[in-house]
């Protein structure tokens, strides 16, 4: 334990010390006795929002980035805080077990008694009794809990925090936990999927939403387009570009949410089927304006950044940044979930140009700049475009095809 904690230090940035959150000071014991002074940046970032005691949590982030020791801390907390007992559901035995032997040492000296329920048959017996006795944190997988109720070993309105970890590798098995009832709520993905959250919004209301340790994309997976255009002229070529392309589902970035409700206003009174994604949207309205983006062959989606959380829900393999954003971490956060040959089409007006050379930087590369053409030019070109080849630095449609 002592040996997988001092490699995961070394593994991770680290955060403030532990002694800064309002932990009991036999947690914080505990974890100096392991060797866990220091948070890692994920456990900074989420731990305050775990230890709320009102607030529900949906979260994705990856094994490795302390998320297990974080929700395992907040769960001890808790019981330490409330009578009942905790619930945590993963998929696996195996992981379970490793939980419940980290839960274990996380809590002692505190006097809760925590208990995985699963494995052998020769285990069953003194876990049964464990359970009898009052074991208060309590691991194990759905098939294992389906048993526990079937026996009447757990009361299930004794169980007031829920914690379901990786519930995109078990959606069939969850309907177990869908008919309690306790008073806080987390749910950790490892990977982000429309069923897992369309799942995790049938039990949580308005959670705290992070999404963890996405990864961009190497600018060479992706097709860069570059067009330098003024502020006045920016629409105009938008909708060139968009009849260009044809029929394909598109995600418009834009600076903020009035640009946002402007643009999509503007776009579906020149006839494109145009949905808009703002942050002030519900979860279940966010997940339904989703839901009607995949199932379109042809439909825009206009957001702002505040959207980039739910990118690995979209699917499209073209991105057009109508307004460039003020950082390169930003543009980088927009394409992170884009596929392997997915275009990016970046319009960079007066305002854009100023972060233009951060982004291009961090790309390490130069996008290919594509001139915009007159509109009668452009029309004549396209006729011409069957038989004569491609004009180096002009607009060709063909470029946009997956």
């Amino acid at each position: 334990m002592e040996a997988e904690a001092r490699s995961r230090l070394l593994l991770e940035p680290l955060g403030r010390p532990f002694d800064a959150f309002s932990l009991d000071e036999k947690l914080k014991l505990n974890l100096k006795r392991i060797g866990l002074k220091r948070t890692t940046i994920f456990q900074d970032f989420c731990l305050p929002h775990i230890l709320a005691e009102d607030e529900e949590l949906l979260v994705e982030a990856p094994r490795g980035s302390g998320k297990a020791t974080a929700y395992l801390l907040g769960s001890l907390q808790y019981l330490l805080r409330h009578e009942g007992r905790a619930l945590i559901l993963t998929p696996q035995e195996k992981r379970a077990r490793s939980l419940a032997q980290e839960a274990e040492t996380l809590a002692e000296d505190t006097g809760i008694s925590t208990l995985f329920f699963g494995g052998s048959k020769e285990e069953l017996s003194f876990q049964m009794k464990e359970l009898e006795k009052g074991a208060r944190l309590i691991i194990s997988t759905p098939r294992w809990l389906t048993k526990i109720f079937k026996w009447r070993l757990l009361d299930p309105s004794s169980i007031r925090l829920l914690v379901v970890d990786e519930p995109e590798a078990m959606l069939k098995e969850l309907s177990i936990v869908e008919g309690l009832r306790p008073q806080k709520i987390m749910v950790f993905l490892n990977q982000v999927s429309y069923e897992a959250v369309s799942w995790a919004y049938r039990l949580l209301q308005r959670p705290f939403e992070l999404f963890w340790g996405r990864r961009p994309r190497r600018p060479g997976e992706l097709r860069f387009r570059l067009y330098h255009v003024s502020q006045k002229e920016k629409f105009a070529l938008l909708l060139e570009l968009l009849k260009e392309m044809g029929r394909r589902r598109v995600i418009i970035f834009t600076a903020n949410e009035l640009v946002a409700k402007a643009l999509s206003g503007d776009l579906k009174r020149h006839g494109f089927l145009t949905l808009c994604l703002l942050p002030e949207s519900q979860p279940r309205q966010r997940l339904e304006l989703i839901r009607r983006f995949n199932s379109q062959r042809a439909a825009i989606l206009v957001t702002t950044d505040e959207s980039v959380p739910y990118l690995d829900l979209l699917k499209t393999r073209c991105l057009i940044n109508y307004d460039l954003p003020a950082t390169a971490d930003e543009f980088l956060l927009r394409i992170g979930s884009l596929p392997s040959g997915a275009q990016v089409i970046n319009l960079c007006d007066e305002t854009g140009a100023f972060s233009l050379e951060e982004i291009e930087k961090a790309l390490g590369e130069k996008m290919t700049v594509v001139w915009a053409r007159p509109k009668r030019e452009a029309r004549r070109q396209t006729r011409a475009s069957s038989t004569s080849p491609r004009r180096q630095g002009h607009w060709d449609s063909r470029s946009l095809s997956p």
